[in-house]
């Protein structure tokens, strides 16, 4: 889907060392594509010297991960397809990157659901807020893609193998105060409270140290080369699946209920 001048896919927005970048297709429940994933690069490359980053959405959803439709837009062939799929995911992957790379302290400001791909945002934060709204369902399993977005790269490190393995399997949906409690979400609060609880945690971020944090990051994590292969090995089961006839038949199948189910996220 082409995104218009007027209608930028990320709203960036650099004030006092602090970055935001709002995902800003909300008609589509902010749901991912090359454009977008590519703005927020071009964003965080030109305020490198950041000291924190903010990422939320816009609307009601965070993000509802990999654009089906952009993906159909793409499937006159399995080649265009393929190419369509590496160059989204591949995106995903620096953007994940870039983010855990950061000299910034990285907030996510999880304002709605969150699904597929988009965790990656997530996971990538030193620290997360959940309006109380929110959920994470992983959706794998109905559209038939490989888990990308580091929901095998980098969730278990956050709530372990096992569990990382059933979820993807059973499809589950997590509520907030499940996120909270797997350890995904360090904040819960209302929608009331939403705005407030970000602007404390910008506040607080305001005075640490970020080489200290960029320093627990390189002991807690793997290295970079690592995580980079981890998130390689995804993109390529996510191109091993997607170009099979069952998985086209399920985005086919999931498009056309997908107005339904994107304004069900755009209602929660």
């Amino acid at each position: 889907m082409t995104e218009t001048l007027e209608q930028p896919p990320i709203i960036s927005h650099f004030d006092h060392d602090v970055l935001t970048l709002q995902l800003n297709r909300p008609a589509r429940a902010n749901s991912l594509t090359p454009q977008l994933i590519e703005t927020g690069l071009t964003a965080l490359h030109e305020h490198g010297g950041a000291h924190t980053v903010i990422l939320t959405g816009s609307g009601r959803a965070f993000s509802a991960g990999g654009d089906i439709g952009g993906f159909l837009d793409h499937a006159s062939s399995t080649q265009i397809l393929l190419d369509y799929a590496d160059r989204l995911v591949g995106l995903l992957n620096e953007f994940i990157l870039a983010l855990v790379e950061s000299e910034a302290l990285v907030i996510t400001a999880v304002n709605g659901p969150v699904t597929g791909g988009s965790l990656g945002l997530v996971l990538a934060a030193d620290h997360t807020v959940f309006a109380e709204t929110a959920f994470v369902q992983p959706y794998y399993g109905q559209i038939g893609f490989a888990p990308d977005g580091g929901w095998t790269a980098m969730l278990p490190d956050v709530i372990g193998a096992a569990q990382a393995r059933n979820w993807i399997a059973t499809d589950t949906r997590y509520d907030a105060i499940t996120a909270l409690h797997l350890g995904l979400a360090h904040e819960v609060v209302s929608a009331d409270e939403f705005g407030t609880a970000v602007r404390a945690a910008m506040e607080r971020f305001a005075v640490m140290d970020r080489a200290v944090v960029q320093a627990s990051r390189g002991l807690l994590n793997v290295d970079r080369d690592t995580l980079a292969g981890k998130l390689d090995r995804e993109r390529r089961a996510f191109l091993d699946l997607i170009a099979r006839p069952s998985t086209l038949s399920r985005m086919r199948a999931f498009a056309n209920g997908s107005k339904r189910e994107t304004d069900r996220l755009r209602e929660v």
